[in-house]
């Protein structure tokens, strides 16, 4: 093992790059903070930012290298690094996450730290590396590694949110305790049925239904009528007959409105915000147990799946910035829960090897091509990326994993092909005009133009900078363990550790530019089946020492523990009006109907009786009202918008149909017998008021009723 060692080092002595190795990393820890800075073009960044961007690229670049061959070589200056570096560098990082030390006081440290390893390996590297006594230190240390990274963590969630608040102190202790409790009754589970017989699995998983449908259905249905209307304008329309991206609009996306046109029609639900907010809570209870099953057949592990789908239900669901997942359709499985479970099929097609799971597999794919340009792109890369493990990283000879995973790619782009095809050959049918795909693809152009101010990403770059590094740190973990045929990781897990990581990456960096505390807990399903995977993994594993299994246990447990506790204060909101809460009440449960609908408010009642009063029996109507009302008035009373512009606000985002409408407009002008207009200031947009214009310019019209600020204008023969 010595000589082996001195050899490797003195093999790779002319390797200016390697042997350069330890001075890259200082000058780099020294440069990242202004070059980090002037990209930003902000002043110099908090500590967080800075601690995170080093420990990232430091570890990925070891990855990198690994990869590259340079094994033992990289063992040396990895042990040096570990032993001498990285347990200083924990303890001043968190210093300087909590402001121990300042900014300056924490870069000078580092800069010495960095300086001393340099001089360390470059003076003694052949000596030190063959100390048994180092070796042993090496050992030891490496195993306590991920209790500093643990309190780097730590140190920054407690800096950031001050747990230490006397608000926070009754949560550590009901934290912790219904944790504990959590965990017991789920061994005494685990205990019960692996005594009992196999069937008896289904029996918790059951259970399990009843409990996720408990916490996840919310009885008084959340409506929030800006973020539905993306959804419901397009919907009302096309159940009315009209297509989309020929007369009618969605920025969400083609399948998606179809599917819950077809939804609506076969549950027999009324066209409204209640109907949406009910099919939503459905399909994330669907999902939820679609992750468990996934966990607990990959894992093997029954329990493990459901302590991962409670973990991810608490981040995911029950602590959310805004008022409820229900909220945000467009955060919902309506976006997500296609790759999900086009995961789960290729887990079920590879574990079963059934031509029926074969074609179902390509019958959601070629869904999901049309589903949204979103969905399609988180769906087919995350699948293949599943495959890719499957197919070539595990294939018995490398030219025959290629040749199969080169036959899936082109059976998919086949489907994908007859799946536009189909839909361009239903639209001219229905329409009788072509798909006016500029009309779907500019939603995409607008936004790359349009100024969002969500906020600051800055505050929370740690947090999600960690989410990226487990990512990359399984596929790297994945690719290295097939490449050096360690076999440390089964075929399912490694396919889906990299599958579903892929799908986690496309969700961070598309919410990347957005504020991302906004949008975290969209990152905590992936990001929290990642790393049950990996406790499944570490738990069964006996190439590990018993010391590091037992800290990435702990590191894991204690940061769920601040992490919740953190959450506490928006948990108890949103808990208290689920399904289950209220279930445990004397009063009982009153759900809300999801057949019933009534307006909004007193405006959108005004314009529904004035409509139903005027146009009962037209199908389209010329309608100028507030966004919002607009929509809401348009389903209520079963009718469409005459120009196409059923929402305002998503229609003005895009120029191109923005443009049809004003033809339209232009068209239709001096038909319409009826036109229903709000009065009130400001209630119009530019788009609005331009058509407006446009449709009675060739015509006069008369006041001929009001109701408050809606009035009812005439054509005047």
């Amino acid at each position: 093992m010595v000589n082996n060692s001195i050899k490797l080092d003195m093999s790779y002595k002319n390797d200016s790059f390697l042997n350069q190795f330890p001075a890259i990393i200082g000058i780099l820890s020294v440069l990242s903070y202004p070059i980090f800075s002037s990209i930003w073009k902000m002043e110099p960044i908090g500590i967080s930012e800075y601690v995170e961007l080093l420990v990232v690229f430091s570890l990925l670049f070891l990855f990198l290298l690994i990869l590259s061959g340079r094994v033992a070589l990289i063992r040396g200056l990895f042990s040096l690094y570990v032993t001498l570096v990285m347990p200083v560098f924990c303890v001043l990082a968190s210093f300087a996450i909590v402001e121990v030390l300042s900014a300056s006081e924490y870069g000078m440290a580092l800069i010495i730290l960095h300086v001393a390893y340099a001089l360390i390996w470059f003076f003694t590297r052949s000596y030190i590396l063959n100390l048994s006594l180092f070796n042993q230190i090496n050992r030891a240390v490496l195993s306590l590694l991920p209790l500093g990274y643990g309190l780097i963590f730590w140190a920054w969630v407690f800096g950031t949110y001050d747990l230490l608040q006397p608000k926070f102190w009754s949560a550590w202790v009901m934290v912790p305790a219904i944790v504990f409790l959590v965990l017991f009754c789920l061994w005494a589970v685990d205990l019960w049925q692996r005594r009992s017989r196999p069937g008896y699995q289904w029996v918790i998983y059951l259970l399990m239904v009843l409990i996720l449908t408990g916490l996840v259905y919310r009885p008084e249905l959340f409506v929030d009528r800006w973020h539905y209307n993306y959804f419901m304008a397009p919907l009302n329309d096309v159940i009315h007959g009209k297509v989309l991206f020929v007369n009618t609009t969605s920025q969400y996306g083609v399948g998606v409105i179809y599917a819950l046109a077809l939804a609506f029609w076969g549950l027999h639900l009324p066209i409204g915000y209640e109907g949406l907010s009910f099919v939503i809570a459905i399909l994330f209870i669907l999902q939820y147990l679609l992750l468990a099953y996934m966990l607990w057949k990959i894992s093997g592990d029954l329990i493990l799946g459901v302590a991962g789908v409670l973990v991810m239900v608490y981040f995911n669901y029950l602590t959310v910035f805004w008022p409820s997942m229900l909220r945000t359709p467009a955060q919902s499985p309506l976006r997500y829960g296609l790759p999900y479970l086009l995961l789960g099929m290729a887990f079920i097609n590879t574990k079963y090897s059934k031509r029926y799971f074969r074609v179902l597999e390509l019958v959601f794919l070629s869904i999901a091509s049309v589903w949204s340009l979103e969905t399609f792109l988180y769906a087919v890369l995350s699948l293949n990326a599943f495959y890719f493990v499957n197919d070539l990283l595990f294939a018995p000879q490398f030219q025959v994993g290629l040749k199969a995973f080169g036959k899936r790619l082109m059976v998919q782009a086949g489907i994908i092909a007859i799946s536009w095809s189909l839909l361009f050959i239903f639209t001219h049918v229905i329409s009788r005009q072509p798909l006016n795909t500029r009309m779907y693809f500019d939603y995409f152009q607008s936004y790359t133009t349009i100024p969002y101010d969500g906020g600051s990403i800055a505050p929370h770059i740690f947090r999600t900078g960690v989410v990226m590094f487990v990512y990359l740190f399984s596929i790297f973990a994945v690719l290295f363990d097939r490449l050096r045929q360690k076999n440390f990781l089964s075929t399912a897990m490694s396919s889906m550790l990299v599958g579903m990581s892929a799908a986690g990456i496309l969700q961070y960096v598309y919410y990347f530019i957005f504020y991302i505390d906004y949008h975290l807990a969209l990152l905590c399903v992936p990001l929290i089946f990642v790393l049950a995977l990996w406790v499944a993994a570490i738990r069964r594993s006996s190439s590990m020492s018993s010391l590091f299994r037992a800290n990435v246990i702990t590191v894991l447990f204690f940061s769920l523990i601040v992490c919740m506790i953190s959450t506490v204060p928006s948990f108890y909101d949103k808990f208290s009006k689920s399904l289950l809460y209220e279930s445990m009440q004397k009063q009982g449960v009153v759900l809300t109907s999801p057949y019933y609908n009534s307006p909004s408010n007193k405006t959108v009642e005004n314009l529904v009786h004035l409509i139903q009063n005027y146009a009962g029996s037209e199908q389209q109507i010329a309608l100028f009202a507030a966004p919002e009302d607009q929509v809401e008035a348009l389903f209520l009373t079963g009718k469409t918008d005459l120009l196409g512009m059923s929402d305002p606000g998503m229609s003005a985002i895009s120029l191109v149909y923005s443009e049809y409408i004003l033809r339209e407009a232009k068209t239709m002008a001096g038909q319409p017998i009826y036109i229903f207009y709000d009065t009130a200031k400001e209630a119009l947009m530019p788009l609005q008021q331009e058509a407006y214009r446009a449709l009675v310019g060739a015509a006069s019209y008369k006041v001929i009723d009001k109701r408050k600020n809606i009035v009812v204008l005439k054509k005047v023969n």
